[in-house]
């Protein structure tokens, strides 16, 4: 059974407190940078009167973005030589009031030091000093620098209105990565306790180390569906993964993202769950991850076993079988999704539930194509 069955339920207990959760590891284009937005501006129209606020979000979250696509630099590899670890860009609404926005992306060891002085001294200056930084340099941009520290990152420290963290961590003898974090709170909220970037460095390693390309943790729906989708099928092309293997993931996703729309439990008055894919090798493993009621359990759990238990071909006659006995399905199609999830999976299912409380668990439900 994958290990990542079991991380799942870990990596949701730490995002528990948050609204919105993304973390994505993959390939970075302009093309993502919308669907990013995307996912904000959904968040933004379910908050009435936080439209001044979100739109300064969307543009932390486009220009944190697009930092790391003007300024990740990727080593040229030689045969035999291991991948560098992934850019990351992460986005967290948490405590209902607070965005956290961070990058990862490698920069020469050589501009490390240049890039520290820089950081350095934009920390120091206030509002007003930031806003007049930047239109001195707007005419000619000097403070450009390759790597970071241009005038982006002068006006996301002007707008974000907080202070931003920053670190540097050597990889190669040659790159280090550089760690990058704003945070902004919402108009009208309390003051909060900020995030301390060595929780988000924590966070990236251990998505690193699984092998996680995008996280994705929120309350679920039809218009949150589409842009992680778009990010993913993004990747799969980058990727330049077999036609019908894209297929099948992006297929398998919208069971697995539809299961927890329809069919997950509300926790805290929401209908959340937890979506991940990772790339291992030379196969792809999809995972989500869902709260369900105790009462549910025996039948789902059954339903699982049964698949697991049969080949292409069973599950082709169990399928055409279920079609003709509606009554027989899980509420509202589920047990026809999983059926048809199973025949696209190139092994069995892996699934665990971890019991919450009396009433809940959390299922987990992992499958490799």
């Amino acid at each position: 059974m994958s290990m990542l069955v079991y991380k799942v339920y870990e990596l949701y207990q730490a995002l528990e407190d948050d609204g919105l959760s993304l973390f994505y590891l993959g390939d970075v284009s302009d093309n993502i940078t919308e669907k990013l937005i995307a996912l904000n501006d959904r968040r933004i129209t379910e908050q009435p009167g936080s439209g001044r606020s979100g739109r300064k979000i969307a543009f932390l979250i486009a220009e944190c973005f697009q930092n790391v696509i003007r300024h990740q630099e990727q080593p040229s590899l030689k045969k035999g030589e291991k991948k560098p670890d992934s850019s990351m860009f992460m986005v967290r609404h948490h405590r209902q009031s607070q965005y956290s926005i961070a990058s990862v992306n490698l920069v020469r060891n050589q501009r490390v030091a240049p890039l520290q002085a820089k950081l350095g001294n934009l920390s120091r200056l206030d509002g007003v000093e930031l806003r007049k930084m930047y239109l001195d340099l707007l005419p000619g941009g000097e403070y450009s620098d390759k790597g970071g520290a241009g005038l982006g990152l002068i006006e996301m420290a002007r707008r974000s209105g907080q202070q931003f963290q920053y670190d540097f961590v050597s990889r190669t003898d040659a790159f280090s990565q550089f760690f990058f974090q704003l945070h902004m709170q919402e108009e009208g909220a309390g003051s909060a306790q900020v995030l301390p970037i060595s929780s988000t460095q924590k966070l990236y390693e251990s998505l690193q180390q699984e092998g996680i390309l995008l996280l994705y943790k929120s309350d679920f729906s039809q218009k949150a569906m589409m842009p992680v989708l778009e990010m993913i099928e993004f990747n799969l092309r980058q990727q330049r993964s077999e036609l019908f293997r894209q297929k099948a993931i992006l297929y398998v996703l919208v069971e697995l993202f539809q299961n927890i729309m329809k069919h997950g439990a509300e926790w805290h008055g929401r209908q959340e769950g937890v979506l991940c894919i990772c790339k291992q090798d030379d196969h792809h493993l999809l995972c989500a991850g869902n709260f369900i009621a105790q009462d549910k359990i025996p039948q789902l759990r059954q339903h699982l076993l049964q698949i697991n238990a049969l080949d292409k071909g069973g599950l082709q006659q169990l399928y055409k079988q279920e079609l003709r006995n509606t009554n027989a399905t899980l509420k509202g199609g589920a047990g026809l999704g999983l059926i048809e999830t199973g025949r696209y999976s190139t092994g069995s299912f892996d699934f665990s539930f971890v019991t919450v409380n009396d009433h809940y668990s959390f299922f987990t439900l992992s499958t490799t194509i």
